[in-house]
């Protein structure tokens, strides 16, 4: 009977042993198979958690690298100066801002005044006249400009060179549709030596403690981007240039 047993089981030999003892050794080899790709895939896992927090920490760091120069150029953009481009690329800002000569203009009612009324607000100061071509085509954007400023904080000033006093700029700036109430005459032209006029059109920047900032000489459309970018960057800071 042992015999018997043993010509059927596994300890028995090898060409008698029956086919289910062949399968056992393939289960086990399946077995280690599958649990060589159980620990394959917790290692895939962990290589991927890794990477991610690699890939995470190497956004962060490179965005570091990038932002810290940039914010380096901003301050030093912001340090540089008021920013001077396109339609205001010929503006001249002064180092040290001047005080305005106190030389009186005439008003619409023939009296003389100075700028010490507009002391506190910040003027943009055109001087220019009705036979200026250049003054004519400027007009407009002074005064879609001074639409655009706050007038308890900002003005845009008329200063006329014209002799035949307001009759012949107030038939002008009616004909034009030009609408800029604060605007005077320097019939003499004593104001525009005293400042330094000698071309038109000329605008000059006057901050709210009366004192100038530059000036630009000639064509500008003031109130294109660059215009009300250069005059928002001195009324945010101060009339300190």
């Amino acid at each position: 009977m042992d015999a018997l047993i043993r010509s059927i089981t596994s300890e028995g030999p090898e060409v008698n042993r029956p086919p289910h003892c062949a399968l056992v050794g393939l289960r086990v080899l399946f077995w280690l198979m599958a649990f060589k790709l159980i620990l394959l895939r917790a290692t895939f896992n962990v290589m991927i958690r890794q990477m991610k927090v690699f890939l995470s920490n190497f956004a962060i760091v490179l965005a570091f690298i990038i932002w810290h120069p940039l914010s380096e150029m901003d301050a030093a953009r912001a340090d540089s100066g008021p920013p001077i481009e396109g339609q205001v690329q010929n503006y001249r800002p002064l180092e040290t801002p001047l005080a305005v000569p106190d030389v009186p203009v005439l008003d619409k009612v023939g009296r003389p005044v100075t700028l010490d009324r507009f002391k506190g607000k910040f003027v943009v100061l055109n001087f220019w006249a009705t036979w200026c071509a250049p003054c004519i085509r400027e007009l407009p954007s002074l005064e879609r400009l001074n639409a655009k400023l706050d007038s308890e904080n900002a003005q845009v000033v008329l200063i006329s060179q014209d002799r035949g006093g307001f009759n012949q700029t107030d038939r002008f700036l009616k004909k034009l549709k030009v609408d800029l109430p604060q605007n005077f005459i320097d019939e003499r032209l004593k104001f525009s030596r005293a400042v330094g006029v000698s071309a038109l059109p000329t605008t000059i920047l006057i901050g709210p403690d009366g004192k100038e900032l530059g000036r630009l000489i000639g064509l500008a459309e003031w109130d294109s981007p660059e215009g009300f970018k250069l005059i928002k960057w001195y009324m945010e800071k101060g009339s300190g240039s």
